[in-house]
């Protein structure tokens, strides 16, 4: 029997306005299907049994944009109903004023991805977006009195632009500013000399499933449930990850719970170049450098 899940990490879809180049949609060997998950799909699966011990929702791309998604705002709108706390990840490249305000008025957490003060630093890595347009959208939420976090990835190219981010946050009333580093960098996004300080993580010498500990699971926009977000790209090495009693469309979670086959076999994911996903993000706990930055 699986773990009563407290939170999800939820992709809404596989549709996104970035072509950043890390991101495994870059990828030649990766399938982009166009698939989401509508507000009938999440009604149905989150039923009371779910809701009465969630908590938390996680709406975050592992390769996608959650904002994209045909029903966001439904979907969103379906969880503060019930009381669960919501937090958003985003390029925050959707030019609707209307949308933003709707959505700062539902109380959300939405953490906006913003790599720089000038278009050429910003969509150096957030490809295909425009930073003014990013900017206005973050103010149309923020007087809609939502609660806003500017998060920026520290290169080479940007990093003589970070006192003057977090002074723009400041200055926009953003609630927080936070660095984060890159998982890697290239001839034109190379590694910075500005170092983030460990905040919070500990390598560890035992197994800990991060996502068993927090009682979280991640649901996939392909509708299957996995046992977290790290094993995503695993599906394509790991059939098993992809099998049909794993769907939320066509089952439960009391019956995912009972028919979860890869719990026993957990050690057995590998990511498309055969490194094992559990031993490299759980058996030491490798956590990414972060910074809160006060405003």
């Amino acid at each position: 029997m699986l773990w009563t899940p407290e939170n999800f990490h939820i992709e809404l879809t596989d549709i996104c306005s970035a072509q950043c180049p890390f991101c495994l949609r870059s990828k030649s060997w990766v399938t982009l299907w166009n698939n989401q998950l509508f507000i009938e799909d999440i009604t149905k699966f989150f039923d009371d049994c779910v809701l009465k011990n969630l908590t938390s929702v996680y709406l975050c791309w592992n390769l996608w944009d959650p904002i994209y998604a045909k029903d966001f705002l439904l979907i969103v709108k379906f969880f503060v109903s019930h009381n669960i706390d919501i937090t958003i990840s985003t390029n925050g490249f959707n030019n609707k004023k209307l949308f933003w305000e709707k959505l700062g008025s539902m109380w959300v957490t939405v953490v906006f991805w913003i790599d720089g003060i000038s278009q050429k630093t910003h969509s150096s890595y957030r490809v295909w977006t425009d930073l003014k347009q990013v900017l206005k959208n973050a103010k149309n939420f923020i007087d809609a009195w939502g609660i806003w976090v500017w998060q920026l990835i520290v290169f080479k190219n940007n990093e003589h632009q970070i006192d003057i981010a977090r002074k723009t946050a400041k200055k926009m009333w953003f609630s927080d500013f936070l660095l984060k580093t890159s998982r890697e960098y290239s001839q034109n996004l190379p590694q910075p000399k500005y170092k983030i300080p460990k905040q919070w993580g500990s390598i560890t010498s035992t197994f800990e499933c991060k996502y068993r500990k927090n009682k979280r699971f991640y649901i996939s926009s392909c509708w299957y449930i996995l046992p977290c977000c790290f094993l995503w790209d695993a599906q394509f090495s790991n059939t098993l990850l992809q099998d049909k009693k794993m769907n939320i469309k066509g089952f439960s979670f009391e019956d995912i719970q009972k028919n979860a086959v890869w719990e026993k076999e957990i050690w057995n994911f590998h990511y498309w170049n055969w490194t094992n996903a559990c031993s490299l993000n759980c058996w030491k706990t490798q956590i990414r450098p972060k910074e809160y930055i006060k405003l």
